[in-house]
């Protein structure tokens, strides 16, 4: 064909020498490449199977010094109770005992921690050569709920013999009726075809009655071109000209405000990706963003205002996650609670995003900038609940850290450790503390007396053990995480509101996650900032218990009649519950 180019044979590239492998030639080579692949994974094997035999060779032979070592204390310790008992006053004898004893301790305690060292290298070697002890999971039920696992062990035989679902002969309870009044019923009259009876070859059908059936049926989304008349009036008295304006489009749009809308929600709070809504109402990519481009613009003063809002509250849920920026890695920030979902999509982990909003504790050169509490004239100390990120700690805040995230740490101490008593001992103790607390926390039916008692006794029983101290130096330094951060950790304790977990942030943080690996972020700066103003805004309207497709399709209208409308003065109230209050309020 005309401009094609003609393709070139394999000659060109290799040569006229050159000879293709027959397929015999082809297996052989693969097979050989396997072979060789094979006796290296065998060698590898082999030598870390003797590594672990010879760790276990050293640990047997450790526990056996360890025993003969507790043997010849147990020596010093009757011979030193004979001398101290005795009456030949052996003073100098009693002072060498001592000092055997001393030095079989401090032997003592050098092999226990050495033992401790072992025990946790011979784990590590186990799970990477994927050495099974029995207590496993099957293949592939690792991950699977608790109803699709095999019986436990310890389960009766008449447990295991019980078959789910109703008794035998059981009715049911049918099909569920249609949704009935959620949507618009329509009466339709379905008839029978001749060709469709397949009775016979000339049947003949006769009337004999009809029956009901109800179901629901979808209609999707279509356009509709309007073209209004607009009428034009003139002021008897100053002659201005007054022209009609359509309530559902803004000036100078081409689609009305219910495309807005319905894009919004699709991409912003449903999680689908731009191209795909695109590609479903019949539009192109660039007309949506610019669509979306124009919200956002209208939103702004919105979007300010919840940042202003988020700076009175008593406390905010903090969490941040990956989001692609133009291929560039960025993160996205959320602070949220009952009252404010802000989102804040920048190219950093810093901690100068959060510092921006409160400010810092104590500026280093470098940090001098003014943050948005300051502009604002706000002096609150907001409480962030966070999982101990190191981006939150130089900024102006109390903190109150995750349960939950230090529960996990307890779970991969306990993990290294397996086999050392002392660490399984208090892992078994300590763990139902923390859940006990994040239950308490999640308790709305106490009363306020009953809550602040049982709250002081978790933390009470929490402090006794974290400040015991241990022998293990792994599990002293968990300890030393609740030593260190003690004055972070039970803000929960006199505030029922707060929470001692960061499950709200975490909640809210998944649509996000689940757009991000949808459309991998955003593809430049006006995309970043739409996402944060449009998803922020519509969020927030959402928390405080209005539908925000309802919200926005009538401030946009409100907007579309009055020009001078201001769309932050139609955001739904916050609930001051969460809120700082200021002096008029506590004088009031």
């Amino acid at each position: 064909m005309a401009g094609m180019r003609r393709r070139k044979s394999i000659s060109h590239y290799w040569g006229s020498a050159h000879r293709e492998r027959s397929p015999e030639e082809k297996a052989q080579a693969e097979k050989e490449t396997l072979e060789h692949v094979a006796s290296i994974l065998r060698e590898e094997c082999g030598r870390k199977d003797k590594t672990i035999g010879a760790l276990e060779l050293m640990v047997k032979s450790l526990a056996e010094e360890l025993r003969l070592s507790r043997a010849e204390r147990d020596e010093a310790t009757r011979r030193l109770d004979e001398v101290t008992l005795g009456t030949g006053g052996a003073a100098s004898g009693v002072e060498e005992l001592k000092t055997c004893g001393e030095i079989w301790r401090g032997k003592f305690e050098a092999l226990q921690l050495r033992y401790a060292d072992l025990l946790r290298e011979n784990c590590r070697l186990r799970k990477e050569l994927g050495i099974r002890d029995g207590r496993e999971s099957h293949f592939g039920a690792g991950a699977s709920p608790s109803t699709a696992r095999d019986f436990k062990a310890n389960s009766t035989e008449e447990n295991c013999r019980r078959k789910g679902g109703a008794s035998k002969g059981h009715a049911g309870h049918g099909r569920r009726q249609a949704t009935g009044g959620k949507a618009e019923e329509v009466t339709e009259t379905c008839g029978v075809r001749a060709s469709e009876a397949g009775c016979c070859e000339s049947p003949e059908l006769v009337h004999i009655g009809s029956r009901r059936r109800e179901y629901d049926r979808y209609i999707p989304e279509r356009w509709e071109h309007v073209v209004v008349r607009e009428e034009t009036c003139r002021c008897l008295h100053c002659g201005k000209l007054v022209r009609a304006r359509p309530g559902d489009v803004l000036p100078r749009m081409s689609y009305s405000n219910s495309a807005l809308v319905h894009v919004a929600g699709e991409v912003y709070l449903r999680g689908r990706t731009a191209k795909s809504i695109a590609r479903a109402i019949g539009i192109r990519p660039g007309t949506l963003f610019g669509l979306m481009d124009t919200l956002a613009g209208l939103l702004r003063p919105a979007f300010d205002e919840i940042m202003t809002d988020a700076l009175r509250q008593t406390f905010l849920h903090a969490d941040e996650t990956r989001w692609w920026i133009d291929g560039r890695k960025g993160y996205a920030w959320v602070f949220t609670n009952r009252n404010i979902y802000l989102v804040l999509l920048k190219d950093t982990r810093a901690a100068s995003i959060p510092a921006s909003l409160f400010g810092y504790k104590d500026p280093r050169p470098g940090q001098e900038g003014v943050s948005l509490a300051e502009t604002r004239g706000l002096v609150f100390l907001t409480l962030l609940i966070t999982d101990r990120y190191g981006g939150y700690l130089p900024v102006r805040v109390a903190h109150q850290f995750c349960f939950e995230h230090l529960k996990r740490d307890l779970d991969k101490l306990l993990g290294i450790s397996e086999g050392l008593e002392e660490v399984e001992t208090f892992c078994s103790r300590f763990r139902p503390l923390l859940a006990e607390s994040m239950s308490l926390c999640a308790n709305r039916q106490l009363e306020d007396a009953a809550y602040l008692e049982q709250a002081n006794e978790l933390k009470e029983k929490i402090r006794r053990m974290v400040f015991a101290e241990a022998e293990d130096p792994e599990l002293r330094g968990y300890q030393d995480i609740w030593r260190d951060n003690w004055d972070s950790l039970f803000h929960w304790v006199e505030n029922r509101d707060v929470r001692c977990e960061n499950n709200t942030a975490e909640r809210a943080i998944r649509p996000l996650v689940i757009a991000r690996k949808a459309s991998f972020g955003s593809q430049g700066g006006r995309g970043v900032e739409d996402r944060q103003v449009i998803t922020t805004v519509l969020k927030t309207v959402e928390l405080r218990g209005m539908d925000p497709g309802k919200w926005l399709e009538d401030v946009l209208g409100r907007k579309a009649r009055d020009a001078s409308f201001k769309i932050e003065e139609a955001l739904p109230a916050t609930n001051p519950r969460y809120e700082f209050k200021t002096a008029a309020e506590d004088t009031g």
